[in-house]
């Protein structure tokens, strides 16, 4: 798997995750978002609204998504950009 394909699955997981988010949660007409507005320069608290156990659950769909062993939660606490994520599925999987 490449960069690409990886930015394009993650993105696509994460899109995923908010917009079951924002439905259980009614944010997206609040906020006048579009899953579309998600990039690697994103902020999982400011831009999406995601907090610490937002991001383990997501932790855990791209686990699976990548066929990734269990992320250290120290790993994911840092994650602030959805590029922080990027990083780490990069790193794990081997990818320069």
């Amino acid at each position: 798997m490449n960069n690409e394909k990886i930015k394009n699955e993650l993105l696509k997981i994460i899109s995923e995750h908010v917009v079951k988010q924002c439905a259980r949660e009614h944010k997206f007409s609040e906020k006048g978002f579009s899953v579309n507005d998600i990039t690697l320069d994103s902020l999982f608290c400011d831009d999406l609204g995601m907090d610490s156990l937002d991001r383990i659950e997501l932790a855990m769909e791209i686990e699976k998504a990548f066929s990734l062993p269990r992320l250290e939660d120290a790993k994911i606490e840092k994650w602030v950009r959805v590029s922080d994520s990027y990083r780490t599925v990069c790193d794990v999987l081997k990818v320069a």
